[in-house]
């Protein structure tokens, strides 16, 4: 993985993508999602949504804090969404978010669901998605982009995948 090669070999999946597409794909881009009766500012926010409305307590839902942070959370995207997210999850973990919280497939579909509604909400980027042929990839960067010190969790594979299998379902292969 190397940013130098960001839309000539792979299409990093990043807020700081080298490619249109794949910064619109990152879940920090902001867009307006209508979901179950909800309006969403990214899917990072509908993310992080997701995961605390998951474990939350039925007390803890019902405080200010918790609804507070909610609606700051559905109106945001890029960094503050993440920020905003992890105080939700927080919250209603009730403390500290555990380390081995994995998404299960309900929730993976879910996201999925929501990445499909974002990109048929803008014929640009749809286009763009239907048109690549590139791997899908995630890794952040931190420097610059001739010395970049590379980070790849390996955590979002399931999505990576995912997002191939909406882009050859989009091209209309079924």
């Amino acid at each position: 993985m190397n940013p130098r090669e960001d839309g000539i070999t792979h299409i990093n999946v990043y807020s700081k993508a080298a490619t249109e597409l794949g910064m619109f794909l990152s879940n920090f881009y902001p867009v307006d999602l209508e979901i179950g009766g909800e309006h969403y500012r990214s899917i990072e926010a509908y993310r992080y949504s997701l995961w605390a409305a998951s474990v939350v307590t039925e007390a803890i839902a019902a405080g200010g804090a918790y609804r507070n942070l909610q609606a700051k959370l559905k109106a945001s995207y890029g960094y503050q969404a993440k920020l905003l997210g992890k105080s939700l999850v927080k919250v209603a973990y009730g403390g500290e978010i555990p380390e081995d919280s994995e998404p299960n497939e309900s929730f993976k579909k879910k996201i999925l669901a929501a990445i499909r509604l974002k990109l048929l909400s803008d014929s640009k980027y749809l286009e763009l998605f239907k048109a690549s042929s590139l791997p899908f990839t995630h890794y952040y960067y931190f420097g610059t982009i001739d010395n970049p010190a590379i980070v790849n969790t390996g955590r979002n594979e399931w999505l990576l995948l995912g997002l191939e299998k909406l882009r050859f379902d989009l091209k209309g292969f079924k």
